[in-house]
């Protein structure tokens, strides 16, 4: 079969589409864009029929007018009849349905085979895998104790492992599925998952039928209910609360009406079990979530009165002063150091009811003097990046702004043979995490924790509680105790340099401690801290 080739600029509008899906389109990718679009009518339906390919003709209809409207395209005939309009709308409508099914078509047919392309011809497949929609998003999680499982996490089309606690994930078409551990399920599609074992409670938010879950024994097909299935090593059964569903083996259909439970294994009716309906996991999330919260702040409260504790940022909005961060450790004699918020802005911080500073330009940060020399320091802050920057992919995260000897930074830095978080004290030390790709820190709140010991002469690193050291280097004989002046959040511009270091992404607490913890103390911090 002849490969299908795509000319320069079908390539740019696919780097363009990826760009919209990720959110990282700039001004000047919009005006590219908008050329595109304006000028060849093909591109422009296969980019609109891409879009919008998960919501209805008509919508797809009049987002299509929208588009038109917005490019500056016209009418020609300003005073259609009626039975015209109605028969350019059913053209439209072919037409999309027609891009739809080209392009599933192609999509299909060029992932059958991997071959190779060269740098001035792409292959349809290869340009389309980084497309792939989302179909699902975690609405609510409690006691998952993993990063991955976390609310507003989005996840594509795989297996997904339940090994602790509870989540609810909300399906693109509208199925919202709450799941008990330990269950393992595959997402197949926005309609159809494969549940391997397990506990699930669905209901679709739309009243929608068709939604299907594949077993080992069986296919349920849901008719407009709401529905339980558990399969383990002693029971494979569904339990329909309302409405109706399908069971289908083969040749074999049993119809499963409001109020009965049906084993699939023995294709018998058994008497009804609990399930935990999404409502209740999400009566218990906000209960947890304001347990913890509680627990958290009686935590921070005895902290600003250790005589250890340094510095302590809450991230409050200051409505008396609203550019000013307050730190909320008395410090007597000593200068409060209240740090100044250049261009950040406030969100919601990770507790619901709290707050965060939000990072987006090359110029965001918060400037800070803490005027203080640590024989023994602990560094814990809660943050969560957005993405890379995009000058050199390094993140500055704290760091000293005129960068004089023994004065620290802490950065995540990638180069060819990887990327890692570093703490460093100019001709003093310098100590390296293990490598940490991307994806395993971007898109989640993160606690980062640094350890310094002068007398014992070691620095440690921590990432959620968990020791993620590498490699130490003493430059300085002996080591000599750093010390933090001037300094920035989230953002670095080295002097003389134009290599400006700046971390989009939020922060919600920041504290600096004159005592290295334990790697315990550490753990123990994060436990303390964490949301459910």
């Amino acid at each position: 079969m002849n490969k299908i080739k795509l000319n320069k600029q079908s390539r740019r509008l696919f780097e363009l589409m990826h760009k919209v899906h990720e959110n990282d389109l700039s001004e000047t990718d919009q005006s590219e864009l908008n050329r595109i679009l304006k000028e060849s009518e093909e591109l422009r339906l296969i980019f609109l029929s891409m879009r919008d390919q998960h919501i209805s003709l008509d919508e797809r209809l009049r987002n299509r007018l929208i588009s038109d409207h917005a490019l500056g395209f016209q009418e020609t005939e300003k005073n259609e009849s009626e039975p015209e309009k109605k028969n350019q709308k059913i053209f439209f409508k072919f037409l999309i349905i027609l891009c739809l099914l080209s392009t599933g078509f192609l999509i299909g047919t060029f992932n059958k085979k991997e071959t190779p392309h060269s740098d001035e011809s792409y292959e349809l497949n290869t340009l389309l895998d980084p497309f792939e929609h989302h179909i699902a998003t975690i609405s609510s999680s409690i006691n998952t104790y993993n990063n991955r499982l976390k609310e507003g996490q989005d996840l594509k089309a795989g297996w997904l492992t339940v090994n602790k606690g509870k989540i609810i994930l909300q399906m693109s078409s509208g199925m919202e599925i709450s799941i008990q551990a330990p269950t393992k399920l595959k997402l197949i599609n926005s309609s159809s998952i494969q549940l391997d074992f397990g506990k699930i409670h669905l209901k679709s938010a739309f009243g929608r039928k068709g939604f299907s879950v594949d077993t080992k024994y069986g296919k349920l097909n849901d008719q407009g209910a709401e529905f339980g299935i558990h399969i383990d090593s002693s029971i494979a059964a569904s339990n329909c609360f309302t409405g109706e569903l399908a069971f289908i083996q083969d040749d074999f259909i049993q119809i499963i009406h409001a109020g009965q439970n049906y084993s699939l294994k023995d294709r018998q009716f058994i008497d009804k079990e609990m399930y935990e309906t999404a409502d209740k996991v999400r009566a218990q999330v906000k209960k947890a979530t304001a347990e913890k919260l509680a627990s958290w702040r009686q935590y921070l409260h005895k902290l600003k009165y250790d005589p250890s504790t340094a510095f302590l940022y809450q991230f409050s909005p200051n409505s008396a002063s609203p550019q000013e961060l307050i730190q909320e450790v008395h410090r007597s004699e000593l200068e409060p150091a209240h740090g100044k918020i250049i261009g950040a802005s406030w969100e919601q911080g990770r507790f619901p009811g709290t707050h965060s500073l939000k990072f987006d330009s090359p110029n965001d940060r918060v400037k800070f003097f803490l005027n203080e020399k640590f024989d023994a320091m602990t560094y814990h802050m809660w943050v969560k990046f957005d993405k890379l920057n995009e000058n050199n992919n390094h993140l500055g995260i704290f760091l000293s702004e005129k960068w004089h000897p023994h004065q620290i930074t802490l950065q995540y830095v990638s180069i060819a043979k990887g990327s890692f978080f570093k703490v460093h004290s100019k001709d003093n030390f310098g100590h390296s995490s293990t490598f940490l790709k991307p994806e395993q820190i971007l898109g989640k709140w993160l606690l980062i924790s640094f350890t310094f010991d002068l007398v014992n002469e070691q620095v440690h690193l921590y990432l959620n509680g968990k020791n993620i050291d590498k490699t130490l280097n003493i430059s300085s004989t002996p080591l000599q105790a750093p010390y933090i002046g001037w300094c920035d959040l989230m953002n670095w511009v080295p002097l003389n340099s134009q290599d400006i270091r700046n971390t989009p992404g939020q922060v919600d607490f920041l504290s600096i401690h004159r005592r290295a913890f334990s790697a315990k103390e550490i753990l123990e911090f994060y436990e303390k801290s964490r949301t459910p």
